[in-house]
């Protein structure tokens, strides 16, 4: 899951894309045999980067062979895009992993500030108590 999310200044950023290739290996490779190859994938937040790695990179490479570009289903997290990582955290991931665990609902409710009609409300009752008015 971790290669689905990237840090950009400090916020979170979803991949939306990814890129399915083979890498093909020779006899130069220790523990590997000639034709012998492993399936990969890399993650890009848009299709545009997604095609620049394709014909930059993997065109160009004769031990690489393009598979597919997939469009990731990010339904179930799009809502971690955009938050900004705190200070605190040595690790983004660790914080991510914690947003997951959050989960969305719960992210909401930790956000939920102090608003105008609370204040309004809290002004009113202390100056009630220095007025001495019991209601």
């Amino acid at each position: 899951m971790e290669m689905l999310f990237q840090i950009e200044d400090g916020v979170i950023k979803i991949s939306k894309y990814k890129v399915v290739y083979k890498q093909f290996y020779d006899s130069y490779v220790p523990d590997t045999e000639a034709g012998e190859c492993s399936v990969n994938e890399r993650y890009f937040k848009t299709e545009a980067d997604a095609e620049k790695f394709v014909t930059g990179y993997l065109s160009k490479h004769k031990a690489l062979e393009y598979v597919e570009t997939a469009e990731i289903d990010t339904s179930s997290y799009a809502w971690i895009d955009g938050i900004k990582v705190p200070d605190g955290y040595i690790c983004a991931q660790d914080y991510i992993d914690k947003l997951m665990d959050m989960g969305e609902e719960e992210y909401n409710l930790s956000l939920t500030t102090t608003t105008e009609d609370y204040l309004l409300d809290l002004d009113c009752r202390l100056s009630m108590i220095e007025l001495g008015v019991t209601e």
